[in-house]
């Protein structure tokens, strides 16, 4: 349903006005009169837009959704502005339309009230019915080309709640048509290929049997102890420090007895419902199949995540909502069903028009607190299908297509925006017929390569005719980075998890590249110039200030050189070019326990060969009262190399910090030069020389450091740096190679 407000929108269109002059709007997002358009407002008295979601209008529901839990507090102050367009194609059937919304919360009072204005990340498609009929026409004949054994889904109708028997038969209607008809979706675990003791390898330890025949009693089994390694689900879920029942030392034997469903939490009684709407008897759960008091166990499970994700029938994803509230759901039907309009530019009385929101995917489900967990992006990734239980409706993601309960032929494309497509290119990811061949993925695995490296690129930035990879061009490294950078803009509950919960996804790299593992970078050519990730804004994902992990055995979780020593969202533009190295690293030592080579760092050192110039970092921004601001701007200052008379030379360039500087405003630094020529760095800026900040570790036995950031100079910079002045060399590279070097440890 629409609200009154959102009724009135469509019905400009019928009145010819491209503007309404009449609104409120302010002029700081008027929109230019165009052609086709409509602009106005659209909610703009106190509480009017709250009222329309809590009728569960479908536009304003829509927005709220789209918006962070801070600004959802606010949305009694919210006043809404649209603007609709005409999309026609003369190619198309059917008139189309786009609709933006911009959003302004007005704080404070008269005369100076506080502004904060915002659009929503994504638009409102309108679409004629009989393009969405053609949808499902080519989706038909898609599948009889591939086998003509399944028809097309009518919709089911909308239940009130998920746990339904029409939900069940959706269900069980994907997964057929997946594993008759997507050639992609058909890798099962094979168990007559390969030793009992090969198949255990790639086999959970312990499985829960959930069997029907077994009524309201589960148990828990040794792998190695059944006949025959049955077909199993898997469950993604928030972990809960608090959930009633864990697998423990002390109750291991009470399980394998057996127990009634519901001693368990109720996402997992949920869960085992589902898999029995499957026909699938057992099932994988992370704090019931691993023993969660002792460590040894843990760390063992945990490095085999992958396999027993890669080798599930289905994943199982607890989206939904808190512990207490389950796997299903109470919905209102009216979000759910494809919302239809009818053409206010015909007579026809008839709902000939659907709207659609094309963040759609995303806003429900890839900004959920499940989604947000560091060790979903490999379950998820690795897994062959995985079917979401949202907050609204299910919905089921494999290797080729996505769908819901609203559209369960599949999301129609209209409605995708750029990271829904990118998700989308998962088909083949990291499973080309079950194995790998040693060497460079791009020449094993070309068609895999572009399909993982678009999905990799979607999801942190948008997909274009220029930002498509060139065959020949990804690289499993460009891959790993991309991940890295999605990975770390996710929470875990333990944060020595880091490398752990990501082991999976880099056991699938190392095995196409045989290239070893070094605490989440890889021994290569270019590892001096992957050395210079970096941190953006000194901030986490949810803006919080970024930290270097230290735990409370004093552990290493990582290096300091690695990504994985931080909480923090990261940039990672790896590989990329740059015109020469100028450091050599002449040792690499990594240390771990055995069975942890992807998964934990006991201690770890790079021994490198370059050149040191010592500085003073400060902090170059003040606030109205003179005190230091950490704002991003920073001083060096640094004794000319190339003078006797130990002259001050201060330069502004580009440092990215690893975590704040403040309290301290000034530090002792050095900088290593690591490159020349590097395109890194966002945005516009131009870098001759970039390199790492590093800090002197006190040490008795040799010259230890640490990295706390990355720096880059342009080229009168870099000049400066080494007292060249304004004189211009004729090889800058050949220069600084010449300069004096020394060996340092960094740890």
């Amino acid at each position: 349903m629409l609200c009154g407000s959102c009724q009135k929108i469509w019905a400009r269109i019928d009145s010819g006005l491209p503007c309404d002059k009449q609104t409120s709007e302010p002029s700081l997002f008027e929109y230019a009169q165009q052609p086709n358009t409509w602009t106005g407002s659209h909610h703009t008295s106190d509480g009017s837009f709250v009222s329309a979601v809590q009728d569960n209008c479908y536009i304003c529901t829509t927005i709220e959704r789209d918006c962070t839990r801070e600004l959802r507090k606010q949305a009694a102050l919210f006043r809404t502005f649209y603007q609709l367009q005409s999309t026609d194609n003369p190619d198309q059937d059917g008139r189309r339309y786009d609709l933006d919304f911009t959003v302004e919360i007005l704080r404070g009072q008269p005369p100076i009230p506080q502004r904060h204005v915002f659009d929503c990340s994504g638009i409102f498609k309108i679409l004629p019915k009989q393009g969405m009929f053609l949808i499902r026409i080519i989706w038909w004949l898609k599948l009889i080309e591939r086998v003509a054994i399944s028809v097309p889904m009518n919709p089911l109708p909308i239940t009130k709640n998920t746990f339904s028997t029409a939900c069940e038969k959706l269900v069980r209607r994907w997964l057929e048509d997946c594993c008759k008809c997507h050639k992609h979706c058909t890798q099962r675990f094979d168990t007559t290929k390969s030793s009992r003791k090969q198949l255990l390898t790639g086999y959970p330890t312990r499985i829960l049997n959930i069997s029907a025949a077994r009524g309201e009693k589960f148990s828990l089994e040794l792998s190695e102890n059944l006949s025959k390694l049955p077909e199993y689900v898997t469950l993604s879920h928030c972990w809960n420090r608090s959930m009633p029942l864990k697998l423990e030392t002390g109750n291991i034997d009470e399980l394998k007895a057996g127990m009634p469903l519901s001693k368990l939490s109720k996402r997992f009684q949920d869960a085992v419902k589902i898999a029995r709407w499957m026909g699938i008897d057992y099932i994988w759960i992370d704090a019931l199949c691993i023993i969660q008091n002792s460590k040894s166990d843990w760390v063992l499970e945990a490095s085999r995540m992958g396999e027993i994700y890669s080798n599930s029938y289905c994943n199982i994803a607890a989206t939904s909502s808190e512990e207490n509230k389950g796997c299903f759901t109470d919905r209102p039907r009216e979000l759910v069903e494809p919302c239809a309009v009818s053409d206010p530019l015909s007579d026809d009385p008839e709902k000939t028009h659907i709207l659609g929101y094309n963040d759609f995917w995303c806003n429900s489900l890839l900004d959920t607190a499940l989604h947000n967990r560091g060790w979903v992006i490999q379950e998820r990734l690795l897994s062959p299908r995985t079917i979401h239980f949202g907050q609204e409706q299910i919905f089921w993601e494999c290797r080729e297509i996505k769908a819901c309960e609203a559209y369960p032929e599949g999301i129609p494309e209209a409605f995708c925006d750029w990271r829904t497509r990118a998700w989308g290119r998962l088909d083949e990811a990291l499973i080309e017929n079950g194995k790998y061949s040693k060497g460079t993925m791009a020449q094993q695995h070309p068609s895999f390569l572009q399909r993982l490296c678009a999905w990799l690129k979607g999801t942190t930035m948008p997909m274009s005719a220029t930002t498509a990879p060139s065959p020949g061009l990804p690289t499993a490294y460009e891959f790993w980075s991309r991940t890295v950078e999605r990975y770390m803009e996710c929470k875990l509950t333990y944060q020595q998890d880091k490398l752990v919960a990501i082991s999976g996804i880099a056991r699938k790299i190392q095995e196409a590249t045989g290239e070893r593992y070094l605490a989440g970078l890889w021994d290569n050519s270019s590892l001096a110039p992957s050395l210079l990730w970096y941190v953006l804004g000194r901030r986490q994902a949810d803006s919080t200030a970024s930290v270097r992990y230290r735990s409370v055995e004093d552990d290493c979780r990582a290096p300091s050189w690695s990504w994985a020593s931080m909480e923090a969202k990261i940039v990672w533009h790896w590989p990329v070019g740059c015109e020469s190295v100028l450091i050599k690293i002449s040792g690499k030592e990594v240390n771990t326990t055995v069975g942890t080579e992807l998964t934990g760092v006991a201690s770890a050192k790079l021994h490198i060969e370059g050149h040191l110039s010592e500085a003073k970092l400060r902090i170059a921004g003040h606030d109205q009262d003179g005190y230091a601001t950490e704002d991003g701007c920073y001083a060096l200052q640094l004794k000319s190399q190339a003078t006797s008379s130990q002259q001050i030379t201060e330069l502004e360039p580009a440092v990215f910090l690893d975590t704040p500087l403040l309290p301290d405003h000034c530090v002792d630094v050095h900088l290593l030069p690591v490159c020349t020529g590097w395109n890194g760095l966002t945005g516009d800026i131009d870098t001759q020389l970039s390199g790492l900040v590093l800090k002197k570790v006190t040490c008795r036995f040799e010259a230890k450091y640490e990295r706390i950031g990355i720096f880059g100079l342009d080229q009168t910079q870099a000049y400066l740096l080494y007292g060249l002045g304004s004189e211009k060399t004729n090889d800058f590279n050949e220069y600084i190679t010449n300069l004096e070097r020394s060996v340092i440890t960094i740890v």
